[in-house]
């Protein structure tokens, strides 16, 4: 059983991360880096929060490519 977490970092940044055990887990700041069988959960999770994001935009620096929440759903 997994546990996921959306979380909305400082400027907009996106942090996907999943638990699959207690010894396993998983950190990623863009949905296409994210395992097939939980990318449906933080699509929901996004659509929930009413958020509009813009994927894959590249950055200057680490972690050089990251999904932003670029706007919200009023």
């Amino acid at each position: 059983m997994s546990k996921e977490r959306l979380t909305r970092l400082k400027g907009g940044i996106l942090r996907y991360r999943y638990y699959i055990g207690p010894d396993m887990g998983f950190d990623f700041n863009t949905l296409a880096e994210v395992g097939a069988p939980y990318q449906a959960w933080f699509r929901d999770e996004i659509k929930r929060r009413g958020w509009i994001v813009k994927y894959g935009m590249d950055l200057p620096e680490k972690p050089w490519v990251a999904d932003f929440v670029v706007g919200s759903k009023s």
